[in-house]
């Protein structure tokens, strides 16, 4: 796989189809209230109590009883919900890891303009992974969610760019990407920006907002920001 391999492989996508994330918001603040509510058919209580049961979070986790609640949240068109069964398939938790199942799921999803499932649908291509490896799509769908939002995928994107993989090499566009990521919170994207900041590629070298991206990035735990950051000080 290569730089696919790095690019689309679990270190960088992990975070993303790995355990379904979210902010769990209780109508009124109990477990009790959320499970009444979604025998009652609240959609959003549904993935709420699908993610309480994915994480484990005022109930024992039970992938289960997870993947039931997000399969009803699903079946009333929450994208959310067909996402996360997306995610569960994907790694195989809670079920037989199926990549073809879980892209299915995802397309559903993102076709409804979620943008983790267009992230993660790009992404699956690009591992070649429940499809066969498909750079233009990868590039399609990730480019999609970035232009929507998701930091993730702009960051994704502005590696993309910056290695020259699956799209023509472009330093512009990296940085356009990274800036927006970091500006989400990416620390790797704060990261390789404090990086091009540092040396002038894709814009114009400045060093102190080189130090800016790279601090934001150590204070985040970023070791190798930290030790750019201190040399760049000593200079």
């Amino acid at each position: 796989m290569g730089i696919w391999k790095k690019l689309f492989g679990i270190k960088e996508t992990s975070k993303y189809t790995n355990m379904p994330k979210g902010e769990v918001v209780p109508a009124s603040g109990s477990v009790s209230d959320i499970h009444k509510a979604a025998d009652a058919g609240d959609v959003d209580a549904q993935v709420n109590l699908g993610m309480l049961y994915s994480q484990g979070i005022g109930v024992q986790k039970d992938l289960s009883k997870a993947m039931q609640w997000y399969r009803k949240a699903a079946d009333q068109g929450n994208a959310e919900a067909r996402c996360n069964i997306g995610a569960l398939f994907a790694e195989g938790l809670g079920v037989s890891r199926n990549p073809v199942t879980a892209i299915g799921w995802y397309r559903k999803a993102a076709e409804q303009g979620y943008a983790r499932a267009m992230y993660n649908l790009g992404a699956m291509y690009g591992k070649g992974e429940g499809a066969s490896r498909d750079y233009a799509e990868a590039e399609k769908w990730i480019r999609m969610a970035a232009e929507a939002g998701f930091s993730g995928a702009q960051y994704q994107l502005g590696i993309m760019f910056l290695k020259g993989v699956g799209v023509k090499q472009d330093a512009l566009e990296a940085a356009r990407w990274l800036r927006d990521a970091a500006d989400g919170g990416e620390v790797e994207a704060q990261y390789n920006l404090g990086l091009m900041l540092a040396v002038g590629e894709g814009m114009e070298q400045d060093l102190g907002a080189a130090k800016v991206a790279l601090r934001k990035a150590s204070e985040q735990g970023h070791a190798q920001a930290l030790n750019t950051l201190r040399k760049l000080e000593g200079l």
